[in-house]
């Protein structure tokens, strides 16, 4: 018959007797109510990393085994109160309704008084009686998520026995921790989360974090209050707070929007001088995220839930930081490094730092971001690669190369060693505009790279010291190139060739013309592959058999050289060459597109090719989406996502670049980016479907969106300026708009 309800207690209570009658008590002990929704709590049916059912007892007797007891109630019908005991609990059927202790059911929820009974059940798992012991567990056990921080804080008790035994319940517990309105992908990040050890669980964190929907968010607070792990639960928090705060996650409703139009951004010596942070934007979390992430906070007090409730009331007050409180909650972390290394790494304090230092320098002031993360240089490792990372991070996230200076005065040692290292403090001082001091760092820093460190030699001794300096000079250009300092790159580039490693020549020539051509240096790119492909054939026995992109490659950018000086005829010749070795280049099909001038020959082989291709690239597309939808596995679908991802880009760059079929065009481009979103390359190849189809605003905001994004891809900031300069052309050519 249907009941009514007058309480929200009323209902928790009916609804832990309805479910434990049903399943059966040894099963199911604990219903919690969280934020209007139920968090089951089962205990006992499937135990932790291999933990036993039974619970530790230093006081003697027999301790009972919760698995073995499984008789089922659920053949009654009647509506009862909880009984005294547990069916097929013979130790607590010894234990009267007297001695348990328990407030009556109208005060269950009064928050004070249940806080009260759950200390005194606490207490009560050190009593010299055994039964009193036992069901003190079993109340707490039955209480589940209700008591669960308190339990956690027992974890701590100078008494041996209560923190074990606390220590004992929580592991015990297997927890649900999806819900039934969360989606498909985060019920299945958390379907096995119990099963999980530390760095599988890391990893669910992280998933939920790039999925950046609300119920991804909502679990991940959800996993800050109640995760056993303290380094876990803080993990989920940063991951919540970072996923809050990214400027990327503004494309994913109902996520996070950009609270402002940042339409003149200040430079960045400007904004030291004022000590402004320079030209972030600050996204707003919308309304729903916020209130249903403070729903699931609840009155919790753990510390990580303290970062979250610190946020959001800095976004109530209008994105201003509390600058003290979160310097008073950094200290604390680093005391806790200091006292206790285990349940608080360095590195997790790090990221915290990170986080914070970011988010005082967008909302309050870069000085106050400074200062606030000064101490965390005590905290990078002494690994290159550590120091590497932090360096990145205060020169990209924060533009702060002052910490790298400072961290550099701490470890000068490691910096003259390491090359790379050099390179990132040279970055600093042309970062702060001292140009002359970074060109001289630069130099040291290319002189390190070719002084392998003490480590190191020995396994450059195993592979060739030449080897070794070729590799270490070939990774260090690719990483300046990625950082936008091209010169340097330039110049390690060519070192590495100096190095004359012929096991390393190819695929340093073919990185080194791809960095020509994405600067627009076309003669350069075919220069420098012109080694290989002019070898003769018996040159080449000794190594393998020429690559066929390296072909395709020079004749290609062979012919974009001569198209450029207008000699047409060597253009067409070339890239007819370069189409042979590889059919499969849409760049090679576009740039014949753009040699054309009349030769009809040459025009209907185009048409040819781009047919062919086409056809070939659709039926890729195809085969993709057929895979795609007979995937059998998370990992099998997440692989044919981004290979259908791929043949959608590619298709619809081809018929963007050459103005055809541009609606399915810009479909496909869609589709890549509904498979993998903020995809710079993806939404590059959008904004030129939307410039061909004559939506000039839509290209410039996309390819903006790239740019930002990828920063210093040079071919996306070409064609940014390419379609800004067509949008300034036609709104100037516009009439003015007529006033009412």
């Amino acid at each position: 018959m249907f009941r009514r309800f007058s309480s929200l207690a009323q209902l928790s209570h009916s609804l832990r007797v309805g479910i434990v009658r049903y399943i059966g008590w040894s099963t199911v002990v604990g219903v919690g109510m969280l934020g209007g929704s139920i968090l089951g709590i089962v205990l006992g049916s499937s135990p932790v990393h291999g933990q036993a059912d039974v619970a530790p007892d230093f006081q003697g007797g027999a301790a009972r085994n919760t698995a073995a007891d499984k008789q089922s109630n659920s053949t009654s019908s009647s509506e009862e109160e909880l009984p005294a005991t547990l069916p097929g609990d013979d130790a607590a059927t010894h234990v009267s309704d007297d001695q348990r202790t328990r407030p009556a059911e109208s005060t269950m929820h009064d928050g004070n008084q249940l806080g009260s009974w759950v200390a005194s059940l606490i207490e009560q798992l050190a009593h010299p009686s055994f039964h009193r012991r036992q069901n003190a567990q079993w109340q707490l056990q039955q209480l589940g998520i209700d008591a669960f921080e308190q339990l956690q804080a027992a974890t701590k008790h100078p008494n041996i026995q209560i923190a074990t035994s606390a220590r004992y319940i929580i592991d015990s517990q297997n927890i649900v921790w999806w819900l039934e309105s969360d989606s498909v992908e985060v019920r299945s990040y958390l379907k096995d989360y119990n099963n999980l050890d530390e760095d599988k669980r890391s990893e669910k964190i992280l998933l939920l974090r790039e999925r950046g929907t609300l119920d991804a968010l909502v679990a991940l607070c959800r996993l800050s209050r109640y995760e056993r792990y303290e380094t876990l639960s803080k993990r989920a928090a940063l991951a919540l707070l970072s996923a809050l705060t990214d400027e990327s996650a503004a494309e994913k409703p109902p996520g996070v929007r950009p609270a402002e139009d940042a339409a003149a951004l200040p430079s960045l010596p400007d904004a030291m001088n004022r000590g402004q942070s320079p030209g972030r934007q600050t996204p707003s979390p919308a309304p729903e995220v916020l209130d249903a992430i403070e729903r699931e906070l609840g009155e919790s007090q753990r510390t990580a839930v303290k970062w979250i409730r610190s946020y959001l009331e800095d976004v109530r007050r209008g994105h201003l930081a509390d600058v003290e409180r979160w310097e008073r909650l950094t200290q604390e972390e680093m005391q806790r490094v200091q006292e206790q290394g285990r349940e608080t790494t360095a590195r997790d304090v790090l990221e915290l730092y990170r986080w914070v230092g970011s988010w005082v320098a967008r909302t309050a002031s870069r000085d106050a971001a400074l200062q606030l993360l000064r101490p965390s240089l005590e905290l990078v490792g002494d690994s290159a690669y550590g120091m590497r990372e932090f360096c990145i991070w205060a020169l990209d996230h924060c533009r702060m190369p002052e910490l790298v200076e400072e961290l550099a005065a701490q470890r000068s040692a490691s910096f003259d060693t390491y090359g790379e290292l050099k390179y990132l403090l040279a970055e600093s001082y042309l970062q702060r505009g001292q140009r002359q001091r970074a060109e001289q760092l630069a130099s040291a820093a290319s002189d390190a790279l070719g002084n392998p460190p003490p480590e190191a030699r020995r396994l450059a001794q195993r592979l060739g010291v030449g080897k070794d300096i070729a590799l270490n000079r070939f990774e260090a250009a690719m990483h300046l190139a990625g950082r936008g300092m091209f010169d340097w790159a330039e110049q390690e580039f060519r070192r590495s060739l100096e190095q004359d490693v012929p096991s390393y020549e190819e695929i340093i020539r073919l990185s080194f013309a791809e960095f020509y051509w994405n600067g627009g240096e076309y003669a350069k790119a075919a220069e420098v592959l012109a080694p290989l492909v002019g070898q003769l054939p018996e040159d080449l026995v000794q190594r393998r058999m020429i690559n066929p992109q390296i072909q395709a490659n020079y004749h290609y950018y062979r012919g974009l050289a001569a198209a450029e000086s207008g000699q047409w005829d060597t253009a067409r010749e070339a890239l007819r060459r370069a189409y042979q070795f590889d059919a499969s280049n849409p760049d090679i099909v576009i740039a014949m597109r753009s040699v054309l001038e009349g030769d009809e020959e040459f025009e209907s082989f185009f048409r040819e090719c781009f047919d062919d291709m086409s056809q070939r690239f659709r039926q890729s597309v195809i085969d993709a989406e057929r895979r795609l939808a007979q995937a059998s596995d998370r990992n099998e679908r997440r692989s044919s996502e981004q290979l259908l991802a791929m043949d959608c880009n590619q298709l619809a760059w081809l018929l963007g670049k050459c103005e055809q079929d541009l609606e399915e065009a810009i479909r496909l481009s869609q589709r890549s980016l509904e498979l993998v979103p903020d995809e710079p390359a993806y939404l590059d190849t959008l904004a030129r479907c939307y410039f061909s189809a004559g939506q000039v605003a839509k290209a410039v905001e996309t390819q903006r969106r790239a740019v930002r994004l990828a920063p210093f891809e040079r071919q996306m900031l070409a064609q940014l300026h390419e379609f800004e300069e067509a949008l300034a052309t036609q709104n100037a050519a516009a009439p003015p708009a007529v006033s009412p």
